[in-house]
């Protein structure tokens, strides 16, 4: 089997590797992976690391690096997508430019995931095509973000045998687990919407579901974890949204928007710009240890968030590896016949009445032997329909104007955003803004 990882350069990758030879290599008979990016200074600083690690711990894998993408994509059979077009610099820019026109740039959800995605689409479906023209039968595990637009975008437009992944939707057992201070195999839940915006209406315990009281309580105590690192959800959310649990921290920017602003202004910095520094140390640790080492920098835990990392420092893991623990399981499913139920971002396809069958989703699916199959879930409860419904119709028009160069489109997108919606006047200043800033990413906006 060949793995190829596209965005190879990221400091996300030795951990990705590194996963697979502790908990898959006995599933995932690997033969090759292959190294991808286009920038060679990052793909010699990681493929180096990795390449050296690997003589020693596993030599009979071969472990290639190209700046080919033909090469890339021949002969492969799976291609984990992990690119950012334009760096986390180019991200930080959306994001303290949204702060400057009053709005929070949360780079998945909220505008500055609406940049991102104008930016990474076109470079997305590049590769796609590639697969497409050199290996057809090959499957694309996209774990970019922001993961619901670019899966949208690539299975549309690009290659439809493609699966979105986020971690988002790997820990909620282990985090309900730890909270409620029960084995994971004794809790189940429902888990529905879009990436990044998934809400669970139930969670049970040996199928029985918890009672109100329980429910309230567990979700006191993941919002005041949130809390410990950043402006988030207050204790009175889980009791006034009573049934309806997040599981996503991201939600504080729709819901504590303005206090998000302002902690950002205070700071004069966004996490992207957290991000940049994280990234620095963990570089600098695969070019120091080159051919010493072969574990991935502690700073690495911090890349996945700072709550994350809190979160697992409890467990003895780190932040980053849900990405990897979550790839790695779908890699898994679709080459056994045993496979698992993993929660994706695929096609809705009748899995949820209330949004569209072309409309990607983040729900559960049992994957297995090649094939995955969501499962049916119904009608989105009343109340959470309406914010799916909205942020889905934005990130439909906001791929479908990536991947056609259509402006119009992608400024109605950009004002359907809930951040956005009411704010017609700034909304189209932050548009105009964001496209000048970004114009030597959007050769497709002509």
């Amino acid at each position: 089997m060949k793995i190829t990882i596209v965005g190879a350069g990221s400091t996300y990758t030795p951990g990705l590797i590194s996963r697979w030879y502790e908990t898959k290599k006995d599933r995932i008979e690997v033969d090759e992976f292959c190294l991808y990016d286009i920038n060679k200074d990052r793909l010699d600083t990681v493929g180096d690391y990795i390449i050296e690690s690997y003589k020693k711990i596993c030599p009979d894998v071969k472990i290639t690096k190209t700046l080919d993408l033909n090469e890339a994509t021949s002969n492969v059979d799976y291609v984990i997508i992990q690119i950012r077009s334009g760096l986390n610099t180019q991200r930080a820019i959306d994001e303290m430019t949204c702060v400057k026109h009053g709005f929070v740039g949360q780079e998945t959800t909220g505008p500055g995931g609406w940049a991102l995605a104008l930016r990474q689409i076109p470079a997305a479906l590049e590769v796609a095509k590639a697969v497409e023209k050199n290996s057809p039968d090959a499957w694309i595990i996209s774990v970019a973000n922001p993961a619901s637009i670019l899966a949208e975008g690539l299975i549309k437009y690009g290659h439809a045998k493609t699966i979105g992944m986020c971690h988002g939707g790997f820990f909620p057992r282990t985090l309900f687990a730890r909270l409620l201070d029960l084995d994971e195999s004794r809790i189940s839940f429902d888990y529905w919407g879009l990436n990044h915006l998934a809400w669970i209406p139930e969670i049970r315990i040996d199928g029985v579901p918890i009672t109100k009281e329980q429910n309230i309580e567990l979700a006191r105590k993941e919002y005041a974890e949130w809390r410990a690192h950043e402006t988030s959800l207050p204790d009175s959310f889980a009791e006034d949204y009573y049934p309806y649990i997040s599981v996503h921290h991201y939600m504080r920017e729709f819901f504590t928007h303005d206090e998000v602003v302002e902690e950002c202004r205070q700071r004069n910095a966004t996490r992207g710009t957290r991000v940049i520094e994280i990234e620095k140390n963990c570089l600098e640790y695969y070019r120091k240890y080159v051919g010493i080492r072969s574990d991935v920098p502690p700073e690495l835990s911090k890349r996945g968030g700072d709550i994350e990392d809190g979160q697992r420092k409890k467990t003895h893991d780190f932040g980053a590896i849900g990405y990897s623990d979550g790839c790695m399981n779908v890699i898994d499913a679709l080459s056994n016949k045993d496979g698992m139920d993993i929660i994706i971002n695929v096609l809705n396809k009748g899995a949820i009445n209330d949004l569209p069958d072309d409309a990607v989703v983040e729900c559960l699916a049992t994957v297995k032997d090649g094939s995955y199959e969501l499962h049916k879930m119904g009608e989105l409860p009343i109340g959470i329909r309406g914010h799916i419904q909205m942020v889905k119709a934005y990130e439909t028009m906001t791929a479908t104007a990536a991947a056609t160069g259509d402006r119009a489109l992608a400024l109605q997108a950009l004002m359907s955003n809930p951040i956005c919606f009411c704010h017609y006047a700034r909304t189209k200043e932050l548009f105009n803004e964001l496209m000048e800033l970004n114009k030597e990413f959007l050769p497709q906006f002509k």
